[in-house]
């Protein structure tokens, strides 16, 4: 989710519930044939509080 859709997204969720990103192992892995999917997925991990 980006950050724009999780803030929107905050007013349905109810108290203690939580919101999960699904990324992939190829975003930690360099596969340059891959480069948009890893970009993408990087993002998500980016953008995610850990």
């Amino acid at each position: 989710m980006s950050s724009i859709s999780t803030k929107r997204a905050l007013k349905y969720i109810k108290p203690g519930a939580s919101i999960i990103n699904v990324t992939s192992i190829t975003t930690f892995q360099r596969e340059p044939e891959l480069i948009d999917y890893v970009r993408s997925k990087g993002a998500i991990v980016g953008s995610t509080d850990l």
